[in-house]
């Protein structure tokens, strides 16, 4: 079936799998790079929350029996 496609997507696909084969399972980050000493010093780790979700989770009258709290993006500038 691989075979069956344009050369350019073949190109592709296997430049994916590359790219892909060099990711970190646990950070995603480039193993290329994250193993390499001479980047050592240059990674840290930042703490980010999803707003939504903490406006969800902050909600002080949680919803009842078929119920359930939607969050939406304000769009009244």
């Amino acid at each position: 079936m691989f075979l069956a496609w344009p050369e350019d997507d073949q190109d592709k696909a296997l430049a994916f799998d590359k790219f892909d084969d060099d990711r970190c399972p646990g950070c995603g980050n480039p193993l290329s790079e994250t193993t390499d000493m001479t980047f050592r010093a240059e990674w840290v780790a930042e703490t980010v929350g999803c707003h939504a979700c903490r406006v969800k989770d902050a909600k002080s009258d949680r919803p009842g029996p078929g119920e359930y709290v939607i969050v939406t993006r304000r769009t009244d500038g």
